[in-house]
């Protein structure tokens, strides 16, 4: 079946990079992680494509970048439901930290990374997210039944 995630960037490096990242952990975890095929989003036209047809399980969204209506695709992902359950990774500069958007709140946001540490954090977050594929599911459900988010848990993931 394989896993689906979206890059919404126009920065071809950036691009490269995210797919070097998931080739390599492939090749050390393929007994845990599914193929993974990679769709760049260079427009918010292509985004808003992909999210409503594919209904991809992974978005990683460069918000470091300068592109226009990346917050429409963000409400679109709020208002459809089903797109609640595609996990979002987040890359911004650091001092967009504090200008973070409202429409995030609802969103099942996996992780913001920043620009400049994007490389190293990447690779963890993303071995973490996809050979624990279960913990990125178990996240809508539990919103559904708890109105705060809060709380912890322990991943058995060496890293």
């Amino acid at each position: 079946m394989g896993i689906q995630i979206g890059v919404l960037t126009r920065d071809n490096d950036l691009n490269r990079q995210i797919i070097e990242i998931l080739k390599n952990l492939y090749k050390k975890h393929r007994e845990e992680v599914d193929k993974i095929t990679v769709v760049n989003l260079k427009t918010p036209q292509q985004a808003y494509d992909f999210i409503n047809f594919e209904f991809p399980e992974y978005l990683i969204i460069d918000f470091s970048e300068s592109m226009n209506n990346k917050d429409i695709i963000l409400k679109t992902l709020n208002l459809d439901p089903w797109l609640h359950f595609t996990g979002i990774i987040v890359i911004l500069n650091k001092r967009d930290m504090e200008k973070i958007p409202e429409v995030f709140n609802k969103l099942n946001i996996l992780s913001f990374i920043y620009a400049n540490d994007m490389y190293y954090q990447m690779e963890k977050i993303l071995k973490i997210i996809l050979i624990n594929k279960q913990v990125v599911i178990q996240k809508n459900v539990s919103q559904k039944i708890l109105d705060k988010r809060t709380g912890s848990f322990i991943l058995d993931n060496d890293i």
